[in-house]
């Protein structure tokens, strides 16, 4: 065979191999993936002439960033199918985090399917590591870029080499070989379906910001003499937010879905609509209509900005769903109510339309009287992954006292006890409840338009894993007499959901 023999002959193995990790990532199958680390390796070797092993099957640390690593030559590789932005930022950021610059001098990040078209050069600087060399042309990879380095080897005798390997990893014989193998290893196993806590979330395609215009003089004198009737002493100066506060409270107006940056309101209400609420605390004249992604990805400032402002437009969603915002605890939780605290049971759908109890009564086991509430609660926050935006959701549980507003003395005592109490399903449905019900929608609810939150679809996993042969079971013996009175929440099951 001649040098263009060989190059067609590895050109086409290479192919098929991209092929193969495609279907099988379509089918949710990502062992794969696994597999293809060891596969590349004495092909990666050949081509840049290096002496790759695998990270985490060698006796060296495992490190989170990089999947094969040359320590000889200095180089490592990030060996995946996901070819995102987002892939690429975290493995720098990971590679930086563990100071593996120190010990890598070149790192790869090699697509296993096809990287994309183009990469922000802004958003790679921004996280690469100082002083450490990494560009998209050079170190961003996927089979083209393989090819293109084959197609200048000169040697036939490596050539020959690494045609021989690519066909004994990416023929037509080890591709029906791999393939019986996930079939009887795994896919004749029962898939198990499971839910992230990442619910995906829609919101306007504009967001609004315009300059305050408050009669400050005016606020301020009010709120002094407010301060006077409490036998409190005066303030010569107030922080914006207390002005607008104020003015709003004087208007009737309790919207919590804007933030303030720089003497500037910033909301996804059109503050263009001489009826929204906001309009008249807002400069006319400063109004201004902004593309969210535009403000988002134009620095980390205003990307957190972004967050803490969807963090307030779920708040004013959640008004309407029965739940009020804890700030000083950071939660979202079921709310009672102030002149006549109770249990509460909300309405929702899973499977079919059910009633939850949101707000439990807590009671003292000896003496029968209410010691506190147990509200269901979850600590929300918002992430950025590629170009979609995800309401992460961690349930946990509030405690208030039998007034049903403030704290309970003994809140962290009865959350250590419940902690210890549930077992994996328990949090894993409290999730999935709140997924479900902050997506339900019915005749009933309060339509809000400025935030949308979507329900994920499962991820499959093949073989199912199944907890009772892993986890052991739960004993809780309280070590108090408050977590003597904690009852577990046995009212979400999966077939509720499923």
């Amino acid at each position: 065979m001649n040098r263009k023999d060989y190059i067609d002959k590895i050109a086409k193995y290479l192919a098929r191999f991209v092929e193969e990790v495609k279907s099988y990532n379509d089918m949710n199958l990502y062992d794969i993936n696994i597999h293809s680390e060891n596969a590349l390796i004495p092909i990666l070797n050949a081509v840049f002439d290096i002496k790759l092993e695998n990270a985490n099957s060698s006796h060296k640390k495992n490190y989170p960033s990089v999947d094969l690593i040359d320590d000889a030559n200095k180089v490592a590789f990030q060996v995946t199918s996901t070819a995102s932005l987002e892939k690429v930022k975290n493995t720098l950021q990971k590679f930086g985090e563990n100071n593996l610059q120190a010990k890598y001098e070149t790192l790869y990040v090699y697509i296993l399917t096809q990287k994309e078209e183009k990469y922000s050069e802004k958003i790679i600087k921004e996280n690469t590591p100082e002083g450490f060399d990494f560009n998209i042309a050079n170190h961003i990879i996927d089979i083209s870029d393989l090819r293109s380095r084959i197609t200048y080897i000169q040697s036939l005798e490596k050539l020959e080499h690494i045609a021989r390997l690519c066909e004994h990893e990416f023929s037509d014989v080890q591709i029906e070989s791999r393939n019986k193998k996930f079939q009887s290893g795994f896919l004749k196993n029962e898939p198990e379906n499971l839910h992230l806590n990442f619910l995906p979330i829609g919101f306007p395609d504009k967001m609004y910001v315009a300059d305050l215009n408050l009669d400050e003089e005016l606020i301020i004198e009010n709120l002094n003499q407010w301060r006077v009737d409490k036998g409190l002493r005066k303030r010569n100066s107030f922080r914006t937010d207390e002005l607008l506060r104020n003015a709003m409270i004087a208007k009737e107006v309790y919207l919590q879905d804007y933030i303030l940056r720089e003497n500037k309101l910033l909301t996804l209400r059109d503050l263009f609509d001489s009826k929204d609420p906001l309009f008249q605390f807002v400069d006319k004249g400063t109004i201004t209509e902004i593309d969210p992604a535009e403000y988002y990805t134009s620095s980390e400032v205003y990307e957190r900005n972004f967050k803490n402002l969807l963090r307030q437009h779920l708040i004013e969603k959640c008004k309407s769903r029965n739940m009020e915002w804890v700030g000083k605890k950071g939660l979202l939780r079921f709310r009672n109510s102030k002149a006549n605290p109770n249990e509460k049971k909300v309405r929702w759908k899973g499977k079919n339309e059910s009633t939850k109890t949101a707000i439990f009564k807590m009671i003292n086991k000896k003496e029968g009287h209410v010691i506190c509430f147990r509200s269901m609660a979850f600590r929300p926050s918002f992430e950025l992954i590629g170009k979609d935006w995800f309401l992460v959701i961690n349930p946990t549980w509030s405690f208030s006292n039998p007034g049903g507003f403030k704290p309970s003395r003994f809140e962290e005592s009865y959350l250590s006890g419940l902690k210890r109490q549930e077992n994996n399903n328990t949090v894993y449905y409290q999730y999935r409840f709140f997924g479900y019900y902050l997506a339900y929608q019915d005749l009933f609810t309060d339509r809000y338009p400025f935030i949308k939150i979507n329900r994920l679809s499962p991820l499959s996993f093949i073989p199912k894993l199944d907890d009772s042969k892993w986890l052991p079971p739960k004993e809780f013996v309280p070590k108090n007499e408050h977590e003597i009175n904690l009852n577990p929440d046995i009212e979400l099951s999966k077939s509720l959901f499923d």
